[in-house]
């Protein structure tokens, strides 16, 4: 009776590890894109003769993903700034970031005008300051600046521990259990322990 309880023993514990090695970490990386739009509908009309800029300010203001709970990295891929305006063409306008001061990402043009910030990710820290600097010494007229749309984009790592769905017992284990319990129903019926 020893010898069939002890085999009976390691065949089942031999069952619950082949159940459980199904289980495990599965590893997913992706890329996400958090986007953040400013309307901005503003018309601004400036005089001849003026020798200054005038000078529009705004603000971007996004959420990067978290780390924690599954996910356990983020980094930073890039962005890219859209802003759209109108009759923009034959003035001089230019888009700048962190301060009206530091350099130009480029002019601005009537349409969507799509400036690659990805060199700016010191910047990137869920605000963003845009300045838009509009006509320039003796120009006139009125300029739109419609709308803005950051799109700043994550690579993402995430690990979630995945559950077996439902232990499934092995051809070839299921056999040996089955041997198992025959030879112990054989043995006490042997001993008239089992009618």
């Amino acid at each position: 009776m020893e010898k069939v309880v002890k085999a009976l023993v390691v065949t089942l514990l031999v069952l619950g590890t082949v159940g459980v090695a199904n289980a495990g970490w599965t590893t997913t990386v992706y890329t996400t894109t958090v986007q953040s739009n400013v309307t901005l509908g503003q018309s601004y009309q400036w005089g001849n003769g003026v020798g200054y800029y005038h000078q529009v300010q705004w603000e971007h203001l996004w959420t990067a993903p978290a780390i924690g709970g599954d996910i356990t990295a983020v980094e930073f891929q890039g962005a890219d700034l859209t802003v759209t305006a109108t009759n923009a063409n034959d003035k001089t306008a230019t888009v700048h970031l962190g301060s009206p001061g530091a350099a130009s990402l480029g002019d601005l043009q009537s349409g969507a005008n799509l400036f690659d910030v990805d060199s700016y990710a010191s910047l990137m820290d869920g605000s963003l300051s845009v300045y838009a600097k509009l006509f320039a010494c003796n120009e006139w007229g009125t300029i739109t600046l419609n709308s803005s749309k950051l799109d700043v984009v994550y690579k993402v790592t995430e690990s979630t521990f995945v559950p077996d769905p439902a232990p499934v017992v092995p051809a070839p284990a299921a056999v040996i259990l089955s041997g198992v319990g025959a030879g112990l129903i054989g043995w006490l019926r042997r001993r008239g322990l089992m009618a």
